[in-house]
Protein backbone atom coordinates (compact mmCIF):
# COMPACT_ATOMS: atom_id res chain seq x y z
CA UNK A 1 0.00 0.00 0.00
CA UNK A 2 1.21 3.55 -0.79
CA UNK A 3 0.20 6.93 0.46
CA UNK A 4 0.12 9.45 -2.02
CA UNK A 5 3.13 12.07 -1.14
CA UNK A 6 0.14 15.49 -0.56
CA UNK A 7 -2.18 12.71 1.33
CA UNK A 8 -2.86 15.27 4.60
CA UNK A 9 -5.47 13.21 6.42
CA UNK A 10 -2.56 12.40 8.78
CA UNK A 11 -2.87 15.86 10.08
CA UNK A 12 -4.08 15.13 13.59
CA UNK A 13 -1.18 12.81 14.04
CA UNK A 14 1.39 15.02 12.88
CA UNK A 15 0.35 17.39 15.46
CA UNK A 16 0.50 14.94 18.45
CA UNK A 17 4.34 14.69 16.62
CA UNK A 18 4.59 18.52 17.11
CA UNK A 19 3.39 18.79 20.52
CA UNK A 20 5.54 15.85 21.67
CA UNK A 21 8.62 17.50 20.23
CA UNK A 22 7.55 21.17 21.70
CA UNK A 23 7.01 19.47 25.28
CA UNK A 24 10.26 17.20 24.82
CA UNK A 25 13.17 17.57 27.60
CA UNK A 26 15.68 16.46 25.30
CA UNK A 27 16.73 17.72 21.29
CA UNK A 28 14.78 20.03 19.52
CA UNK A 29 14.10 17.22 16.70
CA UNK A 30 12.15 20.19 14.99
CA UNK A 31 15.05 22.83 14.28
CA UNK A 32 16.12 21.45 11.15
CA UNK A 33 12.63 20.74 9.38
CA UNK A 34 10.72 23.32 10.90
CA UNK A 35 6.70 21.57 12.19
CA UNK A 36 5.97 18.40 11.04
CA UNK A 37 3.98 18.17 8.27
CA UNK A 38 0.78 15.53 7.91
CA UNK A 39 2.37 14.52 4.47
CA UNK A 40 5.93 13.00 6.07
CA UNK A 41 7.01 9.40 7.03
CA UNK A 42 6.01 9.20 10.98
CA UNK A 43 2.40 11.14 10.50
CA UNK A 44 1.15 9.00 7.65
CA UNK A 45 2.23 5.64 9.56
CA UNK A 46 0.59 6.66 12.65
CA UNK A 47 -2.54 7.65 10.78
CA UNK A 48 -2.79 4.01 9.16
CA UNK A 49 -1.62 2.02 12.41
CA UNK A 50 -4.15 3.94 14.64
CA UNK A 51 -7.03 3.58 11.69
CA UNK A 52 -6.64 -0.01 10.96
CA UNK A 53 -5.52 -2.07 13.18
CA UNK A 54 -4.56 -4.93 10.77
CA UNK A 55 -2.29 -2.71 8.96
CA UNK A 56 -0.31 -2.61 12.96
CA UNK A 57 -0.52 -6.43 13.14
CA UNK A 58 1.19 -7.11 9.29
CA UNK A 59 3.29 -4.53 8.74
CA UNK A 60 6.83 -4.93 9.83
CA UNK A 61 8.42 -2.12 8.57
CA UNK A 62 7.27 1.14 6.26
CA UNK A 63 9.87 2.70 3.44
CA UNK A 64 9.62 5.32 0.88
CA UNK A 65 8.73 4.68 -2.85
CA UNK A 66 12.07 5.28 -3.77
CA UNK A 67 13.48 2.88 -1.10
CA UNK A 68 11.57 0.17 -2.51
CA UNK A 69 12.16 0.99 -6.37
CA UNK A 70 15.87 0.44 -5.74
CA UNK A 71 15.13 -2.56 -3.83
CA UNK A 72 12.88 -4.07 -6.39
CA UNK A 73 15.78 -3.22 -8.85
CA UNK A 74 18.24 -5.38 -6.81
CA UNK A 75 15.84 -8.33 -6.97
CA UNK A 76 14.73 -10.92 -3.84
CA UNK A 77 16.95 -10.85 -1.00
CA UNK A 78 17.90 -7.58 -1.44
CA UNK A 79 17.84 -5.41 1.33
CA UNK A 80 16.45 -2.08 1.50
CA UNK A 81 18.40 0.94 1.32
CA UNK A 82 17.29 4.10 3.28
CA UNK A 83 17.44 7.36 1.62
CA UNK A 84 19.34 9.94 3.06
CA UNK A 85 17.43 12.71 1.23
CA UNK A 86 14.13 10.84 2.75
CA UNK A 87 15.65 10.00 6.35
CA UNK A 88 16.27 14.08 6.70
CA UNK A 89 13.39 16.04 4.52
CA UNK A 90 10.58 13.15 6.32
CA UNK A 91 11.95 10.97 8.98
CA UNK A 92 13.98 13.92 10.85
CA UNK A 93 17.50 11.93 10.41
CA UNK A 94 19.91 14.48 11.47
CA UNK A 95 23.88 13.54 12.89
CA UNK A 96 23.45 16.07 15.52
CA UNK A 97 20.64 13.64 17.13
CA UNK A 98 22.82 10.92 15.87
CA UNK A 99 20.18 9.58 13.58
CA UNK A 100 16.67 9.35 13.91
CA UNK A 101 14.83 11.27 16.92
CA UNK A 102 15.04 9.44 20.33
CA UNK A 103 13.44 5.76 20.10
CA UNK A 104 12.08 6.85 22.69
CA UNK A 105 10.45 10.46 21.41
CA UNK A 106 9.12 8.16 18.86
CA UNK A 107 7.56 5.02 21.10
CA UNK A 108 6.50 7.69 23.67
CA UNK A 109 3.75 8.37 20.21
CA UNK A 110 2.42 4.98 19.92
CA UNK A 111 5.17 1.87 20.87
CA UNK A 112 4.57 0.53 17.21
CA UNK A 113 6.75 3.23 16.50
CA UNK A 114 9.49 2.35 18.43
CA UNK A 115 10.16 -0.97 16.03
CA UNK A 116 10.31 1.18 13.09
CA UNK A 117 13.07 2.57 14.74
CA UNK A 118 14.65 -0.56 15.47
CA UNK A 119 14.40 -1.21 11.60
CA UNK A 120 15.55 2.02 10.05
CA UNK A 121 18.98 1.40 8.81
CA UNK A 122 21.60 3.95 8.21
CA UNK A 123 20.42 5.97 5.46
CA UNK A 124 23.62 6.37 2.22
CA UNK A 125 23.40 9.31 -0.31
CA UNK A 126 22.06 9.04 -4.28
CA UNK A 127 25.70 8.59 -5.43
CA UNK A 128 26.62 5.30 -3.41
CA UNK A 129 25.89 1.58 -5.67
CA UNK A 130 23.79 -0.40 -3.38
CA UNK A 131 23.70 -3.03 -5.50
CA UNK A 132 23.42 -4.74 -9.22
CA UNK A 133 20.49 -5.32 -11.39
CA UNK A 134 18.42 -8.20 -10.81
CA UNK A 135 18.37 -11.05 -13.33
CA UNK A 136 14.30 -10.31 -14.02
CA UNK A 137 15.01 -6.93 -15.09
CA UNK A 138 18.65 -7.63 -16.97
CA UNK A 139 16.54 -9.87 -19.42
CA UNK A 140 13.93 -7.53 -19.82
CA UNK A 141 16.32 -4.85 -20.96
CA UNK A 142 19.00 -6.30 -22.43
CA UNK A 143 21.73 -5.27 -19.81
CA UNK A 144 25.04 -7.01 -18.91
CA UNK A 145 25.27 -8.56 -15.79
CA UNK A 146 26.82 -5.75 -13.63
CA UNK A 147 24.77 -2.80 -13.57
CA UNK A 148 25.55 -0.75 -10.70
CA UNK A 149 21.91 0.68 -9.03
CA UNK A 150 22.67 4.11 -7.17
CA UNK A 151 20.94 4.86 -3.95
CA UNK A 152 17.48 7.25 -4.00
CA UNK A 153 16.40 10.19 -3.27
CA UNK A 154 12.85 11.93 -3.96
CA UNK A 155 12.24 13.27 -7.02
CA UNK A 156 12.30 17.07 -7.42
CA UNK A 157 15.62 16.53 -5.63
CA UNK A 158 17.07 14.84 -8.66
CA UNK A 159 15.81 17.59 -11.17
CA UNK A 160 17.90 19.77 -8.68
CA UNK A 161 20.60 18.06 -9.89
CA UNK A 162 19.16 17.77 -13.36
CA UNK A 163 18.99 20.97 -13.66
CA UNK A 164 22.57 22.00 -12.27
CA UNK A 165 22.58 23.03 -8.22
CA UNK A 166 25.27 23.97 -6.59
CA UNK A 167 26.11 26.76 -3.55
CA UNK A 168 24.33 30.04 -5.21
CA UNK A 169 21.82 28.37 -7.56
CA UNK A 170 18.14 27.97 -6.84
CA UNK A 171 16.14 25.43 -8.71
CA UNK A 172 12.30 25.59 -8.82
CA UNK A 173 11.04 22.35 -10.10
CA UNK A 174 7.30 23.56 -11.01
CA UNK A 175 4.64 21.18 -11.32
CA UNK A 176 0.87 20.40 -9.14
CA UNK A 177 3.04 21.30 -6.86
CA UNK A 178 6.73 23.42 -6.23
CA UNK A 179 9.81 22.80 -4.79
CA UNK A 180 12.59 25.52 -4.14
CA UNK A 181 16.24 23.86 -3.64
CA UNK A 182 19.87 25.35 -2.90
CA UNK A 183 22.42 23.63 -1.66
CA UNK A 184 25.54 24.74 1.12
CA UNK A 185 28.30 23.63 2.99
CA UNK A 186 27.31 23.24 6.78
CA UNK A 187 29.95 25.77 7.56
CA UNK A 188 28.44 28.43 6.00
CA UNK A 189 24.76 28.44 6.76
CA UNK A 190 23.95 30.84 9.87
CA UNK A 191 23.24 29.62 13.56
CA UNK A 192 20.08 31.02 12.95
CA UNK A 193 16.32 29.66 13.78
CA UNK A 194 15.05 28.77 10.47
CA UNK A 195 12.55 26.21 10.74
CA UNK A 196 9.91 28.04 10.10
CA UNK A 197 11.42 29.07 6.65
CA UNK A 198 12.69 25.64 4.95
CA UNK A 199 13.62 22.76 6.01
CA UNK A 200 17.72 21.31 5.81
CA UNK A 201 18.86 17.99 5.82
CA UNK A 202 22.21 16.20 4.84
CA UNK A 203 23.00 14.89 1.84
CA UNK A 204 19.84 15.26 0.76
CA UNK A 205 20.32 16.71 -2.92
CA UNK A 206 24.29 16.68 -3.24
CA UNK A 207 26.55 14.72 -1.38
CA UNK A 208 28.63 16.34 1.13
CA UNK A 209 26.62 20.03 1.33
CA UNK A 210 23.57 20.32 3.09
CA UNK A 211 20.22 20.40 1.41
CA UNK A 212 17.94 23.15 1.64
CA UNK A 213 14.13 22.90 0.64
CA UNK A 214 11.12 24.63 0.63
CA UNK A 215 8.03 24.20 -1.10
CA UNK A 216 4.66 25.36 -2.05
CA UNK A 217 2.01 22.09 -1.90
CA UNK A 218 0.02 23.60 -4.97
CA UNK A 219 1.15 24.98 -7.71
CA UNK A 220 0.35 23.45 -11.45
CA UNK A 221 -2.26 22.35 -9.22
CA UNK A 222 -4.38 25.73 -8.71
CA UNK A 223 -4.79 25.97 -12.72
CA UNK A 224 -6.54 22.80 -13.05
CA UNK A 225 -8.86 23.04 -10.49
CA UNK A 226 -9.77 26.13 -12.31
CA UNK A 227 -10.08 24.42 -15.03
CA UNK A 228 -12.06 21.66 -13.95
CA UNK A 229 -14.45 24.48 -12.49
CA UNK A 230 -14.31 26.34 -16.31
CA UNK A 231 -15.38 23.03 -17.79
CA UNK A 232 -18.05 21.40 -15.67
CA UNK A 233 -20.97 19.83 -17.29
CA UNK A 234 -22.93 18.86 -14.70
CA UNK A 235 -24.27 15.35 -14.78
CA UNK A 236 -22.36 14.25 -17.72
CA UNK A 237 -19.22 14.79 -16.08
CA UNK A 238 -17.30 16.69 -18.54
CA UNK A 239 -13.33 17.09 -18.47
CA UNK A 240 -11.43 19.85 -19.90
CA UNK A 241 -10.92 19.38 -23.93
CA UNK A 242 -7.14 20.94 -22.67
CA UNK A 243 -7.95 24.14 -24.71
CA UNK A 244 -8.79 26.32 -21.40
CA UNK A 245 -5.07 27.01 -19.86
CA UNK A 246 -3.66 28.18 -23.27
CA UNK A 247 -6.08 30.74 -24.09
CA UNK A 248 -6.16 32.39 -20.53
CA UNK A 249 -2.09 32.39 -20.62
CA UNK A 250 -2.82 33.99 -24.01
CA UNK A 251 -5.27 36.52 -22.90
CA UNK A 252 -3.10 37.21 -19.64
CA UNK A 253 -0.03 38.29 -21.71
CA UNK A 254 -1.36 41.33 -22.62
CA UNK A 255 -3.27 42.22 -19.86
CA UNK A 256 -2.73 45.14 -16.91
CA UNK A 257 -2.30 43.61 -13.61
CA UNK A 258 -6.36 43.96 -12.08
CA UNK A 259 -6.90 44.26 -8.10
CA UNK A 260 -7.90 40.32 -7.70
CA UNK A 261 -5.23 38.76 -5.33
CA UNK A 262 -5.71 34.59 -4.23
CA UNK A 263 -3.54 32.53 -1.73
CA UNK A 264 -1.78 30.48 -3.22
CA UNK A 265 -2.59 27.88 0.35
CA UNK A 266 -5.01 25.29 -1.85
CA UNK A 267 -3.58 22.31 -0.16
CA UNK A 268 -2.50 23.93 2.55
CA UNK A 269 1.02 25.71 3.45
CA UNK A 270 4.08 23.80 3.16
CA UNK A 271 6.77 26.77 3.72
CA UNK A 272 6.92 29.32 5.84
CA UNK A 273 5.33 28.50 8.68
CA UNK A 274 3.70 25.05 7.92
CA UNK A 275 0.00 24.61 8.62
CA UNK A 276 -1.94 21.60 6.56
CA UNK A 277 -5.02 22.91 7.76
CA UNK A 278 -4.86 26.39 6.10
CA UNK A 279 -7.13 27.01 3.30
CA UNK A 280 -6.78 29.19 0.04
CA UNK A 281 -8.94 32.70 -0.60
CA UNK A 282 -9.71 35.22 -3.19
CA UNK A 283 -9.65 38.54 -2.55
CA UNK A 284 -11.32 41.75 -4.46
CA UNK A 285 -13.65 39.92 -6.22
CA UNK A 286 -16.76 41.40 -7.89
CA UNK A 287 -19.14 40.94 -11.14
CA UNK A 288 -16.68 42.42 -13.74
CA UNK A 289 -13.89 39.74 -13.24
CA UNK A 290 -13.84 37.29 -15.91
CA UNK A 291 -11.94 34.63 -16.91
CA UNK A 292 -8.76 36.23 -17.67
CA UNK A 293 -8.63 38.42 -14.30
CA UNK A 294 -9.13 35.30 -12.26
CA UNK A 295 -6.41 32.64 -14.17
CA UNK A 296 -4.50 36.16 -13.27
CA UNK A 297 -5.37 36.04 -9.78
CA UNK A 298 -4.51 32.21 -9.23
CA UNK A 299 -1.11 32.70 -11.23
CA UNK A 300 -0.05 36.02 -9.10
CA UNK A 301 -0.68 33.92 -5.80
CA UNK A 302 1.35 31.06 -6.64
CA UNK A 303 4.13 33.22 -8.13
CA UNK A 304 3.60 35.38 -4.56
CA UNK A 305 4.30 32.06 -2.61
CA UNK A 306 7.55 31.74 -4.64
CA UNK A 307 8.05 35.05 -3.36
CA UNK A 308 7.91 34.44 0.12
CA UNK A 309 10.33 31.28 0.03
CA UNK A 310 12.85 33.18 -2.19
CA UNK A 311 12.88 36.32 0.89
CA UNK A 312 13.37 33.92 3.51
CA UNK A 313 16.35 32.07 1.79
CA UNK A 314 18.22 35.82 1.85
CA UNK A 315 16.80 36.76 4.66
CA UNK A 316 18.93 33.48 6.12
CA UNK A 317 21.63 34.31 4.78
CA UNK A 318 21.54 31.82 2.26
CA UNK A 319 23.45 32.81 -1.26
CA UNK A 320 20.77 32.98 -4.40
CA UNK A 321 22.91 34.19 -7.36
CA UNK A 322 20.81 32.41 -10.20
CA UNK A 323 17.17 30.98 -10.33
CA UNK A 324 16.38 28.01 -12.45
CA UNK A 325 13.28 26.13 -13.26
CA UNK A 326 12.71 22.79 -14.27
CA UNK A 327 8.95 21.09 -14.75
CA UNK A 328 5.65 21.10 -16.72
CA UNK A 329 4.59 24.16 -15.62
CA UNK A 330 7.89 25.64 -16.34
CA UNK A 331 8.15 24.67 -19.96
CA UNK A 332 4.75 25.10 -20.84
CA UNK A 333 3.93 28.49 -19.51
CA UNK A 334 6.07 31.43 -20.93
CA UNK A 335 3.40 34.00 -18.49
CA UNK A 336 3.81 31.92 -15.75
CA UNK A 337 7.80 31.88 -15.82
CA UNK A 338 7.61 35.74 -16.83
CA UNK A 339 5.15 36.68 -14.06
CA UNK A 340 7.71 34.84 -11.89
CA UNK A 341 10.81 36.53 -13.94
CA UNK A 342 8.63 40.13 -12.60
CA UNK A 343 7.88 39.39 -9.45
CA UNK A 344 10.78 37.98 -8.32
CA UNK A 345 12.90 40.68 -9.68
CA UNK A 346 15.63 38.12 -10.96
CA UNK A 347 16.23 36.25 -14.68
CA UNK A 348 15.00 32.83 -14.16
CA UNK A 349 16.30 30.15 -16.44
CA UNK A 350 14.40 27.25 -18.02
CA UNK A 351 16.13 24.05 -17.96
CA UNK A 352 16.62 22.81 -21.62
CA UNK A 353 16.00 19.32 -20.30
CA UNK A 354 12.32 17.65 -20.63
CA UNK A 355 12.59 15.18 -17.62
CA UNK A 356 15.04 17.11 -15.33
CA UNK A 357 14.33 14.81 -12.61
CA UNK A 358 15.63 11.33 -14.67
CA UNK A 359 18.08 13.38 -16.20
CA UNK A 360 19.09 13.79 -12.35
CA UNK A 361 18.63 10.37 -11.19
CA UNK A 362 20.85 9.15 -14.72
CA UNK A 363 23.96 11.87 -13.38
CA UNK A 364 23.64 10.03 -9.49
CA UNK A 365 23.56 6.67 -12.05
CA UNK A 366 26.94 7.71 -13.56
CA UNK A 367 28.58 8.07 -10.32
CA UNK A 368 27.74 4.94 -9.05
CA UNK A 369 28.69 2.99 -11.52
CA UNK A 370 32.17 4.78 -11.54
CA UNK A 371 31.69 6.29 -14.73
CA UNK A 372 32.63 9.65 -13.57
CA UNK A 373 34.47 10.27 -10.26
CA UNK A 374 31.87 12.90 -8.54
CA UNK A 375 28.32 14.12 -8.84
CA UNK A 376 30.00 17.85 -10.10
CA UNK A 377 31.88 15.68 -12.55
CA UNK A 378 28.83 13.93 -13.99
CA UNK A 379 26.62 17.16 -14.01
CA UNK A 380 29.45 19.08 -15.97
CA UNK A 381 28.94 15.92 -18.63
CA UNK A 382 25.44 15.32 -18.77
CA UNK A 383 23.80 18.79 -18.17
CA UNK A 384 21.58 20.42 -20.76
CA UNK A 385 22.02 24.22 -19.86
CA UNK A 386 19.65 26.67 -20.48
CA UNK A 387 16.84 26.20 -23.01
CA UNK A 388 14.95 30.04 -21.95
CA UNK A 389 15.77 32.56 -20.17
CA UNK A 390 13.26 35.22 -18.52
CA UNK A 391 13.79 38.79 -17.40
CA UNK A 392 11.85 41.05 -15.07
CA UNK A 393 9.06 43.31 -17.23
CA UNK A 394 10.42 46.72 -15.24
CA UNK A 395 6.45 47.96 -16.55
CA UNK A 396 4.78 45.90 -13.91
CA UNK A 397 7.19 45.97 -11.14
CA UNK A 398 5.52 48.74 -9.22
CA UNK A 399 1.52 47.42 -9.64
CA UNK A 400 3.14 43.68 -9.09
CA UNK A 401 4.83 44.98 -5.61
CA UNK A 402 0.72 46.53 -4.46
CA UNK A 403 -0.70 43.23 -5.33
CA UNK A 404 1.91 41.26 -2.97
CA UNK A 405 1.25 43.53 -0.81
CA UNK A 406 -2.58 42.90 -0.50
CA UNK A 407 -1.08 39.20 -0.79
CA UNK A 408 0.45 39.20 2.62
CA UNK A 409 -2.91 40.91 4.39
CA UNK A 410 -4.69 37.95 2.96
CA UNK A 411 -2.56 35.60 4.39
CA UNK A 412 -2.54 37.67 7.52
CA UNK A 413 -6.59 37.16 7.58
CA UNK A 414 -6.94 33.35 6.74
CA UNK A 415 -3.94 32.70 9.54
CA UNK A 416 -6.63 34.41 12.26
CA UNK A 417 -9.23 32.81 10.83
CA UNK A 418 -7.87 29.25 11.51
CA UNK A 419 -6.52 30.53 14.57
CA UNK A 420 -3.14 29.86 13.69
CA UNK A 421 -0.07 31.92 15.45
CA UNK A 422 3.42 32.19 13.65
CA UNK A 423 6.22 31.69 15.44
Amino acid sequence: MFHLWKDHTANAEAEAINRRAESWKGDDYLRYQGKYSSEWFWAKILKSVTTDPRVRDAAWNWIEECEWITAELCGAGARFTRSACAAGHKALWHSAFGGLPAREFLAGLDPYLGGIFDRYAHPVAADRSVGVLAPKWRERWGTGEQVAVAGSLLDAHAGAVGCGVRPGVLVKVIGTSAVDMVVERAENILPRDTKELFGMAENSIVPGLVGIEAGQAAFGDVFRWLERIMSWRGNRRGTADGTILPLLNDACMEMPPQRVVALDWFNGRRYPQENGLVKSCIINLDLSVDAPALYQSLVLGVVFGAKRLLEGFVASGIRVEKVLCAGGVAKKSPYVMQTLATVLEREVGISASDEACAKGSAMFAACAAGIYPSLSASQAALGDGVARRYHPDAGRREAYAKLYGEYLLAGDLMNSLTGYQPG
